[in-house]
């Protein structure tokens, strides 16, 4: 079963994001943030948003591991306008 860890900003300029507790429901993750990474293998994670983002939009932010907290890096380019680029974490693998 995939998981979904909804974003929330760390700075005041909302580049730095960290995932709070996961869910099963992607709707549910992204009611309560604008962003949310969804688990698509092990320190492997795609990241969504609620409103259409282009590559340089989402590329500046700092998206942080859900296991360990370390910055993660984007491995995989987007998918679509919501769903966006692929991040993996080097720390935890």
């Amino acid at each position: 079963m995939t998981k979904y860890y909804p974003l929330i900003d760390m700075d005041t300029s909302g580049t730095i994001k960290v995932p709070m507790f996961p869910t099963n429901d992607y709707k549910k993750a992204l009611r309560s943030s604008n962003f949310a990474l969804g688990e698509v293998s092990p320190h492997h994670y795609r990241l969504l948003a609620v409103a259409p983002h282009a590559m340089r939009d989402y590329l500046s932010y700092e998206i942080r591991c859900p296991k360990c907290g370390a910055t993660m890096d984007v491995t995989q380019p987007h998918e679509g306008e919501y769903v966006l680029g692929e991040y993996a974490c080097t720390n935890c693998q």
